[in-house]
């Protein structure tokens, strides 16, 4: 376990280790190694798995390439979500009050959110490396998707007025690398988005290594505000601001309770219960936000290209 921090170059000092795939894909055991030099602290997977496993450790039904089934119910969440509650509880990707232009999505999955920003106004195009994923994008919402990764593709420079990179740069070999190709393909002051997991989050000072967002072995890399700014800065961004949101505090809570993936086997009664300790849960972070911003469960960096 003498792997180095891709950031730093520090070594790493194991922070968890004997964890299981929780969807059951993968029987073996892993770690997270915290990088020793205290003002980067970036957590990686041990052992980092090579470019040609990576694929295997997804299932099939991984739910970013489930076609998304349209519901009333849906429809008023999704509505919701473009609103101003929608950026009060953290979701930054619709762009509350940027003008549409050309925009990029990172990891689409099957394309759902790029359809969305679509019928918003924008010009969209995806690109995902799962061949099932960009197939479904294609044929069942009629989008631009590329399969492959940003590296592969090398899109045109200075050719995007945003890209948004939505849970993707946890999942990837060389993040830094990523967001150095996204600074390249954007026109000159357009708007990369990222949203990763935070580990400073409420979430994981309680639950530790049941903290859902540790997904092993998905999860190559998890972040903190200091250090994905920093990464932000040493790739060329200028303009750079950070928040972190509660979204996804209610899965965070039930797992960490360790029922979440029993819910359909609980009684209605247990299930109620269940569910408003996790919206307590929610609202305790929510508050918590104003006495100390980093406590959400997401991490949202908002960087511009230089002009």
């Amino acid at each position: 376990m003498s792997e180095k921090c891709i950031l730093c170059g520090n070594e790493g000092r194991l922070l968890y280790s004997g964890l299981k795939d929780r969807l059951g894909n993968d029987d073996r055991e892993w770690s997270f190694l915290r990088c020793a030099k205290e003002d980067c602290g970036l957590i990686w997977l041990a052992p980092r798995p090579g470019p040609e496993e990576v694929e295997e450790l997804y299932p099939e039904n991984y739910y970013t390439h489930e076609i998304t089934r349209e519901t009333v119910g849906r429809k008023l969440i999704q509505k919701a979500k473009k609103s101003r509650i929608g950026k009060a509880l953290g979701f930054y990707a619709y762009l509350h009050g940027v003008a549409p232009g050309r925009l990029l999505d990172v990891g689409c999955g099957s394309g759902y959110y790029l359809n969305e920003m679509r019928e918003l106004g924008w010009r969209v195009e995806g690109l995902d490396p799962d061949e099932h994923a960009v197939r479904v994008a294609q044929e069942i919402y009629g989008l631009k998707v590329n399969l492959g990764t940003l590296e592969d593709i090398r899109l045109e420079s200075d050719s995007f007025d945003v890209i948004t990179v939505n849970h993707v740069l946890e999942h990837v070999l060389d993040p830094v690398q990523l967001i150095q190709e996204c600074n390249r393909i954007l026109k000159p002051n357009g708007l990369l988005l990222v949203s990763t997991p935070n580990y400073d989050s409420l979430g994981h000072r309680i639950f530790r290594d049941r903290w859902l967002s540790l997904d092993v072995p998905r999860h190559l890399y998890l972040f903190s505000e200091k250090n994905l700014k920093e990464m932000a800065r040493s790739c060329g961004f200028g303009e750079i601001k950070l928040e972190t949101a509660i979204r996804g505090a209610r899965e965070v809570f039930l797992y960490g309770l360790g029922v979440m993936d029993r819910l359909r086997e609980m009684g209605k009664l247990r299930i109620l219960i269940s569910n408003l300790f996790a919206l307590a849960f929610t609202l305790v972070e929510y508050i918590g936000l104003s006495v100390k911003k980093v406590l959400g469960e997401e991490l949202i960096l908002m960087c511009r290209k230089d002009g």
